[in-house]
């Protein structure tokens, strides 16, 4: 496993990838759904650390991608409200 100076080094492309899935969110807010964004963020990423060949890193991977959901389901929930299936359970 590589090691990382800091963990801004770490932390870099998820920061970069949640950024740019929520832009994305913003600008195309009902042209597509949000699960196909967040799967087509999550293969660009695995791209990416697939093409580190052997400074890829699993753990980031799962970091980015938990980043990329949370981003786009944050900008979902600021443009469209609470779903009511939530609101419902509160």
């Amino acid at each position: 496993m590589h090691r990382y100076r800091t963990p801004a080094a770490f932390l870099a492309a998820p920061i970069i990838f949640a950024a740019a899935a929520a832009a994305s969110r913003m600008l195309v807010q009902s042209g597509i759904e949000s699960r196909v964004q967040i799967l087509f963020f999550w293969v660009i990423a695995g791209i990416m650390e697939v093409g580190r060949g052997d400074r890829a890193s699993g753990a980031r991977f799962i970091v980015t991608a938990i980043a990329i959901a949370g981003a786009i389901i944050a900008v979902k929930i600021y443009l469209e409200g609470i779903p009511p299936r939530l609101t419902n359970l509160l």
